[in-house]
């Protein structure tokens, strides 16, 4: 588990369902509070509808994303690859391309 600091959602797959991105983690708590909590690497839930979302490890969905992710953004252009803006505290921000036909299932 990693504390979730920013969600974003969005068509990841294309299937017509809203999707969601997490990403987050700790770094700068103290032993008392569990100390360092960065288990976090991004995380994405897939949609399968009624309210049930599947966990894509991080193998299949290529997120990868080591720090504290502060923010997520996406950027959709028609015809283009779709592009994820990672933002991590105190670290360069990653952009994460992504073709809503490539995501597996």
């Amino acid at each position: 588990t990693f504390p979730v600091q920013t969600i974003v959602t969005g068509d990841f797959n294309n299937d017509g369902l809203i999707d969601i991105v997490l990403g987050g983690n700790r770094v700068d708590l103290k032993p008392t509070y569990g100390g360092k909590q960065d288990a976090g690497l991004g995380l994405l839930l897939l949609n399968r509808a009624n309210g049930q979302f599947e966990v894509v490890p991080p193998a299949r969905s290529g997120l990868f994303v080591k720090g504290e992710i502060r923010n997520l953004h996406v950027f959709r252009s028609p015809g283009e690859t779709d592009r994820l803006l990672i933002v991590r505290n105190n670290d360069t921000p990653i952009m994460y391309s992504y073709r809503t036909d490539q995501v597996q299932e």
